[in-house]
């Protein structure tokens, strides 16, 4: 390599389109730089004459990207088999960096998409809710994990919880569509395995892409005392009652959200008192790991849990407590992003309305 006075970026004083478009293959070029030739006469008045070729990688993020590979003046100019060799080396700096940068592209916008998935829950009379996201790693592709909790008429609430498979872009707006849909049903009334059947058969129309997703859709009605949900293929929620020694697993089931039409979903019902908590979350909590391999697993959340919710701990940074227990499990190193939602049901919480709405 010549030692010149080039570190760094140069403009260069040629026409540069004009100078690579007799050797452009495929989008880059590489310029053999020979004695007398413009090239060669601008390093020359740089102080060091040289041969060899400039390379050439067409516009990339918005800039022209170039480089030069030199011999000392003297050496032979490269000949066709080594402009070959740096035809082959460009196109392949030429697809990795497009490859870094769609990739950046794409975590962008599902960052962006994202920020809408997990965004400040709604202020609900009568319901103190906290929630809590996690990634498995700081770079990761932003995922499917979603939640929300939209007030409604009549004292009622829905509250989602739902993880799209996949990640990037592509997860990341189906998560958009799911999540926007079932606010527009939760406002139509429907009762939620009403509103988990129209989302399947309007995924299976929506999405091009090989998706599914797994759900727990809930009505909470004040009113009535009273939560009505549908879990579709989603890990069951937990309902843990204000001073008793268990949990109760909420544990009717359906399949999962956009893979088949003609799937049959259904309801379950509960009954709600002053002090129930009501937890939801996403499969990367019970099949986080700790060092040796072993699941953290359902019975280990259940334990997590009681411990937690004891009456003497505060119901304040509950989720929290919780993601930190799971992260000391697996030595701070989650396999999989991990989402969870709490509702609490206050005291006065039913105590809001006196009729009930239908839900149809």
């Amino acid at each position: 390599m010549a030692d010149l006075p080039l570190t760094g970026v140069r403009e260069l004083p040629v026409d540069l389109a004009a100078l690579v478009a007799p050797h452009l293959v495929d989008g880059v070029a590489v310029v053999p730089i020979v004695p007398d030739s413009e090239l060669s006469t601008y390093l020359r008045d740089l102080g060091e004459p040289c041969v060899g070729a400039l390379i050439d990688l067409g516009v990339l993020d918005g800039r022209r990207l170039c480089s030069m590979v030199l011999r000392p003046d003297g050496a032979e100019p490269f000949d066709e088999l080594e402009l070959d060799f740096l035809r082959g080396l460009a196109e392949d700096a030429r697809d990795i960096a497009r490859g870094v940068l769609a990739r950046e592209q794409d975590k962008r916008i599902s960052q962006a998409l994202q920020a809408g998935m997990r965004n400040e829950l709604q202020q609900v009379e009568g319901i103190t809710a906290q929630a809590v996201y996690s990634s498995a790693t700081e770079a990761a592709f932003v995922g499917g994990d979603f939640y929300d909790l939209i007030r409604l008429p009549d004292h009622r609430a829905c509250v989602i919880m739902g993880d799209v498979s996949g990640k990037g872009v592509e997860a990341a707006s189906v998560s958009a569509a799911v999540k926007t849909a079932l606010g527009a049903y939760a406002w139509e009334g429907l009762a939620p395995a009403r509103m988990v059947r129209s989302l399947n058969e309007f995924l299976l129309g929506f999405s091009r892409i090989e998706t599914f997703a797994t759900l727990f859709v809930g009505i909470v009605d004040l009113s009535a005392g009273t939560l009505r949900y549908c879990s579709a293929g989603h890990p069951p929620a937990l309902l843990i009652h204000d001073g008793a020694d268990e949990i109760s697993i909420l544990d009717v089931q359906s399949g999962v959200v956009g893979a088949f039409h003609d799937m049959t979903y259904v309801d379950g019902k509960v009954s709600l008192a002053p002090g129930d908590v009501l937890l939801l979350y996403t499969d990367g909590t019970t099949e986080a790991r700790d060092p040796s391999g072993a699941f953290f697993g359902e019975e280990g959340l259940r334990d997590m849990v009681m411990r937690e919710s004891d009456s003497t701990k505060p119901f304040d940074g509950f989720v929290d407590r919780l993601l930190a227990t799971l992260e000391a499990f697996t030595g701070q190193n989650l396999d999989d992003d991990v989402a969870m939602l709490a509702l609490r049901i206050d005291e006065t919480g039913l105590k809001l309305g006196t009729n009930s709405s239908d839900e149809r």
